[in-house]
């Protein structure tokens, strides 16, 4: 199937904008036909499999699953990016270091650090005034709420007025501990179970679609060994404008935080044909290695000055992921995750 390929709105521009959990690592690497479904109302795994031989021919990528170890939690602005206090669960979570997961909580005015803990039900919880966090480590479920109009009602008086000024971010990430080079792989399996449970829009008097949105997505980062710079590769889950269903793309700048890089996101069509509804799950199972192709061919060929030239696919490597919200829209937001899974096979 041809797919077409668009600039992304200036609302997607902004709020794609803003993808980076931070500060994004770069980790050396230790040395067709699409392949994707989507299924409902399911509750499956993948496992790993190991060939027989010395090399393993199958490599999960994502540390912790379960998220067991808890969370780094960053501070509250990007331009002054580190690690606050790490949510270990009132002391339950497995002892790690250095920490395999990462929590971005980007301009918010009410700091998760100081958010009380409670269990009950096999959930770890922290909640304070505009968001929740729920981690069952038995299952691997992580549920993230987050009021982002109660937080702009602390920062602005109402709801984001101009571009220019920072929104909501609530984020998990890590940094791969064995980065691989995408030319080894005969695959690049990404699994995992979502629910948008809740995405209630406040202030509808204001609300301007241009610059106004509630996002729901899953990042990874592209690097060379011949260049300093990478590009964001982006699967998008949720958007309540609707469904984007082409590949679209734009350059991250413009705004406090920009990294500069590519922004390139899959077109929803691929994985999630009819777009996602509330209350829904979804099971993702997905080889991202076409998308990831095309999305190079693209960062070499678009504009008069591409930002991927000279790229070799030869020498790519993924090394690092982030998902979550971003919501420059005044919106309350429920979601779960689970069964997370990245398997990379070998050739």
């Amino acid at each position: 199937m041809k797919k077409t390929l668009s600039m992304l709105l200036p609302i997607s521009l902004l709020v794609l904008a803003s993808c980076s959990g931070g500060n994004v690592s770069s980790l050396p690497s230790s040395s067709s036909e699409e392949s994707s479904s989507v299924s409902e109302d399911t509750s499956s795994s993948t496992s790993s499999s190991t060939s027989s031989s010395e090399e393993v021919k199958e490599v999960e990528l994502f540390g912790d699953p379960d998220f067991k170890t808890g969370f780094d939690l960053k501070s509250t602005s990007t331009s002054d990016a580190h690690v606050v206090k790490h949510l270990d669960y009132n002391g339950a979570a497995e002892e790690c270091d250095p920490a395999i997961w990462n929590m971005a909580q980007w301009w918010t005015p009410f700091d998760f650090q100081y958010a009380p803990y409670t269990y009950e039900n096999g959930y770890h919880t922290y909640q304070n005034e505009s968001r929740t966090l729920k981690v069952n480590t038995d299952t691997g479920e992580i549920v993230m709420q987050l009021n982002s109009w109660l937080e702009y009602q602390e920062r602005f008086g109402g709801s984001r007025t101009d571009t220019s000024q920072t929104w909501s971010h609530f984020l998990i990430e890590q940094t791969f501990e064995q980065s691989m080079t995408l030319a080894e792989l005969n695959s690049l399996t990404l699994h995992f179970d979502f629910c948008v449970e809740e995405a209630t829009l406040f202030d509808e008097e204001h609300y301007n679609p241009a610059f106004h949105a509630a996002q729901f997505i899953m990042y990874f980062t592209i690097r060379n060994y011949d260049f300093d710079n990478f590009f964001w590769f982006g699967v998008p889950l949720y958007d309540n404008r609707g469904n984007d269903s082409n590949p679209s793309y734009n350059i991250d700048q413009g705004f406090e935080g920009a990294t500069n890089s590519l922004i390139y996101r899959m077109g929803q069509r691929d994985y999630i044909p009819s777009g996602t509804k509330i209350g829904q799950k979804y099971t993702i199972d997905i080889d991202l290695i076409p998308f990831l192709q095309e999305a190079l061919i693209t960062g070499s060929t678009v504009t008069s000055n591409p930002p991927l030239a000279g790229w070799d696919w030869n020498k790519c490597y993924i090394n690092y992921m982030n998902a979550g919200w971003e919501l420059p829209g005044s919106f309350n937001i429920v979601s779960s995750m689970s069964n997370l899974s990245l398997i990379a096979e070998r050739a």
